[in-house]
């Protein structure tokens, strides 16, 4: 009698050449198919190896392997979990699906995996005998399995399971950096309305360091000089926060300030002055506050042309230490590299 694993591998060596013309046929025709979906942002095959299969054949109910429907697989990542529901519909319409499932790592529904076992439906194509394995995920499902996978190997300790609620945490992160950017791209989105509430509640995007953040503190009597945010750093100084519209301009066809981010800047250099002429009484409120650093944050980096940023650049470096102008993708940059920064010290833990 011949036995099963080796009649196998016989079979899989023999067909290795075919399974990558599969692979390669499956994904050039995905990437035909999404093509005019732009948040996708990967879209990449692989193929089982032997040692994978060969585990898979003794660890499971599989025996031959055409029970294997996932010799071939391919990975479609994107940016917007919104999008899913429309990239498994073009996928479903252009592919027999043969059965489809959802994972949820550890419950969490934030890191779901979207799988479809799929074969060819044009008859013209040599490979209707075929099957592979599609998945569809957003970039933090994707970069979660990838850790839950490295965790599932680490040693099993109380610093790991550390290390995977801080993982948790930093992925909570990044899904609200994502709702952020989307926020900021809705039509009609108001500053005052949309913006200061959503950053009020993640602070870590005004800045990931502070040591206290306050929201729509008010300077002075009444409501004169309201601050948007009062930032205190861990070293004492204090920075005043004024957002604007993420669809203003910061600059005119001539090179000078917009008049929103003139207003702006002004209203921030009262503060400024006003606090310097008052600083007994204010720091009878805010200790040790003397000569805040303010920040403009308003527009977006896309809108300026590369006279505009070579403009701010030199104004940022004039004014340093006193007045620095940001646009909402430069918070959106500092927050992935802060990010970043956890995750790499993490894994390497």
């Amino acid at each position: 009698m011949i036995n099963p694993i080796l009649a196998a591998k016989k079979e899989y060596k023999e067909n290795t050449t075919r399974y990558k013309l599969w692979a390669t046929h499956i994904s050039v025709k995905i990437k035909k198919i999404l093509g005019n979906i732009p948040s996708i942002e990967k879209i990449e095959f692989r193929i089982k190896t032997w040692e994978s299969i060969e585990a898979k054949l003794k660890s499971t109910r599989y025996k031959y392997l055409h029970e294997i429907s996932d010799i071939v697989g391919i990975r479609i990542v994107t940016k917007k979990e919104e999008d899913i529901g429309n990239i498994l519909n073009l996928l479903f319409d252009k592919f027999i699906i043969l059965r489809t499932t959802s994972l949820i790592w550890d419950d969490n529904p934030n890191y779901q995996s979207y799988h479809a076992i799929i074969s060819e439906i044009s008859k013209k194509q040599n490979f209707l005998d075929l099957q592979a394995e599609i998945q569809v995920k957003t970039r933090l499902a994707e970069a979660w399995s990838i850790l839950q996978h490295e965790l599932k190997y680490s040693e099993s300790d109380s610093s790991s399971t550390k290390i995977k609620i801080a993982l948790n945490k930093t992925y909570h992160l990044e899904k609200s950096l994502n709702e952020f950017n989307i926020l900021l791209d809705k039509p009609g989105v108001h500053e005052k309305r949309d913006i200061h509430p959503f950053l009020k509640k993640h602070t870590f995007i005004l800045s990931p360091f502070a040591a206290l953040i306050l929201s729509e503190q008010q300077i002075g009597i009444g409501k004169q000089f309201q601050i948007d945010f009062l930032i205190r750093r861990p070293n004492g100084t204090y920075v005043l926060i004024e957002i604007e519209n993420p669809r203003h301009k910061l600059f005119t066809k001539s090179g000078s300030l917009t008049s929103a981010a003139s207003h702006a800047v002004g209203q921030i250099e009262d503060w400024q002055e006003w606090i310097e002429d008052n600083l007994p009484s204010v720091q009878r409120k805010y200790p040790d506050i003397s000569s805040p650093e303010g920040i403009l944050i308003i527009g977006r980096s896309a809108s300026l042309t590369n006279d505009d940023r070579k403009k701010l650049k030199r104004k940022n470096i004039n004014t340093r230490g006193r007045m620095t102008i940001l646009t909402y993708d430069d918070l959106i940059t500092d927050a992935k590299a802060y990010l970043k920064s956890i995750n790499e010290n993490l894994k390497s833990q």
